[in-house]
């Protein structure tokens, strides 16, 4: 029974290093899913709630630019920190008024230069 718990520990301790490593070599392909998964949802809400004086197709080229700017620049860039807080701050009574909106382009377009 020893001897079992003893192999099920280096089991278990080879699959948490398996994993790390898989982790550590794909961190790029990783977080790249997340950041495309984190805009699609920016997309869609700030779509919904978009204020009569923007186009839905503007914001929508916006948020792609800004993919692509941080596909290329990296992902620690400071702006996309503050973009992922202040939607963050924004949504939290699942609404955006024109104001957070407004914010928020700010921020995309910071992102996209």
């Amino acid at each position: 029974m020893k001897k079992f718990f003893i192999i099920l520990g280096i089991v278990v301790l080879v699959v948490i290093i398996a994993g790390g490593i898989y982790i550590y070599i794909n961190k790029d392909n990783l977080a790249t899913m997340a950041i495309d998964q984190a805009f699609k949802g920016i997309e869609q809400v700030t779509i919904q709630n978009l204020p009569e004086n923007y186009d839905a197709q503007e914001v929508k080229d916006l948020i792609s630019k800004a993919k692509n700017n941080l596909a290329e620049k990296g992902f620690d860039n400071p702006d996309l920190q503050s973009l992922m807080v202040n939607f963050k701050d924004a949504y939290e009574d699942q609404k955006l008024d024109s104001l957070e909106i407004e914010t928020l382009m700010n921020n995309l377009k910071t992102i996209a230069e």
